[in-house]
């Protein structure tokens, strides 16, 4: 897309949604780098060493990082990653499911929430990951913990409840 606004062809941008064609894309006005076999060699060439990357189960993908990047190679086994350490491991290690007690007695009215806090919006369980407004005019963005999708909660209007972690 910015090759396409260098050329005049667009204007806008994607992120604001107000992108629009506003000309013709000459091919003749393109660099001519972009049309050679040597270019899509080398795009073709980068394709494989990233799949090549993701079928690795062989050697630590750090170390296979750091010669990419023409870093020094870290220790292995390394403390992080698929192939060093054991995948069911680090899951029970460092993904413990958290134990929830049962939920503060308090209701929507007059509570404060913070980015983190655990709340109950009617029978669903979430995460607050933020917080718009301030006291009764809070509208929180709760992470859900089935899905993980995100949603706006306005407190004013839905049953949401704190709970202990």
């Amino acid at each position: 897309l910015r090759w396409l606004d260098v050329l005049g062809v667009t204007r806008g941008s994607f992120e604001d949604h107000d992108l629009e064609l506003v000309g013709e894309l000459d091919p003749g006005e393109l660099p001519a780098f972009l049309g050679t076999g040597e270019k899509r060699q080398a795009d073709l060439q980068g394709l494989l060493t990233m799949v090549r990357f993701a079928g690795n189960t062989d050697t630590c993908r750090r170390r296979l990082l750091a010669e990419h990047f023409e870093l020094p190679s870290p220790p292995e086994p390394c403390p992080g990653c698929d192939v060093c350490r054991d995948a069911d491991a680090y899951l029970a290690e460092s993904h413990r499911p958290r134990s929830l007690s049962r939920p503060v007695e308090r209701g929507s009215e007059g509570a404060s929430y913070a980015r983190g806090d655990w709340v109950e919006v009617g029978r669903h369980l979430g995460q607050v990951v933020r917080v718009e407004g301030r006291g009764t005019r809070q509208v929180l963005w709760v992470e859900s913990a089935t899905d993980l999708k995100q949603r706006r909660v306005d407190p004013r209007r839905q049953k949401v409840r704190k709970v202990r972690g």
